[in-house]
């Protein structure tokens, strides 16, 4: 029997979400499909780009046969995430060819206080919507069930949003009664179509990516220390550098310290605090020419742990 996999930025979160009681509810389908295994792969405050960096050990690998993915949240119009979505799309259907995808459409509003649901924030799903489309996939669209709940039924946006990104224990319920009821219709429905002809210019994206521990870095400036594979650094200025053939490249670290970074040598970065933004970050999010490029860290204050370097 197969698996299925959640996989996405919202989909880390604990029991009374949307991926809790979807999970609990799939192993009891004994009707056109039964999945003995659930996998909750997604994480927190992250976007499509990290996706793509962890599919082939986070959900390729387990050959799922139902993958409900959830990237909205993280994601952004511009030309570098219409191709990292896309090309996520790719690989999973390169590799998986029979799976049944889903994608669930979460949607942040503009302010949750406000009882109407038009106040979504649409040019976050812009792209997913478009991506879906082109390739046969199900997006569950959680902003018309919204609009449904709140501008026709009556009911109050601030029962289903518990901030402008963040649905409530209700809107989990909801989320879940819409990927509950896709995940049945693509089991009935007819096979994805052959794999199209790229809507974006993705093919670089589609690469296999490059990851690799602190500790296989290509130069240090200042005081550096090993940490099993991560490296540790709490002197300013103190600089890690990594080179590698990549379109676009990031990391992951622990949540502490300020850095900034540089490319090919450039002019470094405006400061990134780390504490405020999630344990892995896409940093080059314009495109680069693929060539062999230089990836430099430099240290502003606090302790800064950088884990991995990431990259397509």
């Amino acid at each position: 029997m197969g698996g299925s996999i959640t996989y996405g930025s919202h989909a880390s979160t604990p029991a009374l979400s949307y991926v809790g009681l979807t999970h609990a509810w799939i192993p009891t389908q004994k009707v056109g499909f039964a999945l003995e295994n659930t996998i909750n792969a997604g994480i927190g405050g992250t976007s499509s780009w990290y996706g793509l960096i962890r599919l082939q050990t986070d959900v390729l690998a387990y050959s799922p046969k139902v993958i409900c993915l959830d990237w909205i949240a993280n994601d952004s119009t511009t030309s570098f995430w219409q191709r990292s979505g896309e090309a996520l799309v790719r690989r999973i259907r390169a590799a998986l060819p029979d799976a049944k995808i889903v994608f669930l459409g979460f949607t942040g509003v503009a302010d949750v206080a406000v009882d109407d649901a038009t106040n979504t924030r649409p040019t976050q799903v812009i792209n997913w919507k478009a991506i879906c489309a082109h390739y046969g996939i199900a997006y569950i669209d959680y902003a018309a069930a919204l609009y449904q709940k709140v501008n026709v039924d009556g009911e109050m946006l601030s029962d289903y949003m518990y901030d402008t990104v963040h649905p409530t224990d209700a809107g989990h319920q909801l989320a879940h009664e819409l990927v509950r009821s896709t995940i049945l219709n693509a089991f009935t429905g007819s096979l994805l179509p052959a794999l199209p002809a790229r809507l974006y210019d993705c093919e670089d994206f589609e690469a296999a990516p490059i990851d690799r521990t602190a500790d296989g870095h290509d130069g240090v400036t200042g005081t550096w220390s090993a940490s099993g594979t991560d490296m540790v650094s709490s002197e300013a200025n103190a600089t890690i550098s990594f080179t590698d053939t990549f379109v676009s490249c990031g990391l992951a670290y622990d949540q502490s310290g300020v850095i900034q970074y540089s490319l090919d040598g450039g002019a470094y970065s405006s400061n990134l605090d780390l504490t405020a933004v999630g344990r892995a970050r896409e940093l080059i999010t314009s495109i680069v020419a693929k060539v062999e490029h230089t990836f430099t860290v430099k240290v502003i204050s606090g302790t800064v742990t950088i884990q991995r370097f990431l990259a397509i």
